[in-house]
């Protein structure tokens, strides 16, 4: 899908009247309400990177307990 306007300068056509005119098309056109939801309304991450990140957390957190029972990094408190 394009999100593209391609506005051309009407003969005698100033400037102002031109901007004015691509911001009536692309108020219009719905560029800027989809533009808006793919910045802020990301899509859903799909159930195999889901899956992927949670065993990606699991082992990191299983590597950072056995480091603090190792001695290797301080437990929290001095415990």
């Amino acid at each position: 899908m394009a999100d593209s306007i391609i506005m051309k300068k009407h003969a005698n056509e100033g400037a102002a009247s031109l901007y004015r005119r691509f911001l009536k098309h692309f108020r219009s056109s719905g560029i800027q309400t989809s533009v808006k939801q793919k910045r802020f309304y990301g899509r859903k991450l799909s159930k195999n990177i889901r899956r992927k990140d949670c065993i990606n957390r699991l082992t990191k957190q299983a590597t950072y307990e056995k480091a603090q029972r190792e001695g290797k990094i301080p437990t929290p408190h001095g415990k």
